[in-house]
């Protein structure tokens, strides 16, 4: 079976598509299913790279993803490097999934012909089109806001949806 390639995005890629990445590859990697994972940010700041460069904002969100049962990210978040999607990227994926309508929309400009492009929540529904929280665009980033916001991603995301979809992918 020829490998596949998600993609999951977000507005800056240091927090919900990273959370996601880290759930799918843990996923996969269990499974060792023939699927690469990356990540990208439609908005991405240089100069923010990953959530330690949110002082106001990284206890709060390590709490949250112990408190979420995802003790298994924190060593990762440190060697994250948020990158914007590029637009090779976008025409090799095979899927890419979205935080919001706004960036799925913004996406499919780009992406070749066959390439699907979703957000996270029509996993669960296609014709659910909620967005995900963004505990980062809060006034006060909470532990709450992030367990919020993780328990959003844990609930629309489904491996065995990813799968099929990419089962009818080219």
């Amino acid at each position: 079976m020829k490998r596949k390639r998600v993609y999951v995005g977000c507005r800056a890629n240091v927090n919900r598509s990273f959370i996601v990445e880290q759930m799918l590859l843990k996923k996969l990697a269990e499974e060792a299913l023939p699927i690469d994972i990356d990540s990208g940010g439609v908005m991405v700041d240089e100069r923010f790279k990953n959530m330690t460069y949110y002082p106001g904002a990284i206890i709060e969100f390590i709490l949250a993803l112990q408190r979420m049962g995802l003790d298994y990210i924190i060593p990762n978040i440190r060697t994250h490097q948020a990158r914007a999607f590029t637009t090779t990227d976008i025409q090799n994926a095979d899927l890419i999934l979205t935080m919001t309508r706004k960036q799925r929309d913004h996406l499919k400009q780009y992406v070749a012909p066959d390439t699907q492009v979703m957000l996270l929540s029509q996993l669960k529904d296609p014709a659910c089109e909620e967005n995900i929280f963004d505990a980062m665009q809060e006034r006060i980033m909470t532990v709450e806001a992030f367990v919020l916001q993780i328990a959003q991603l844990q609930y629309y995301l489904d491996v065995e949806r990813i799968k099929a979809l990419l089962d009818r992918a080219r």
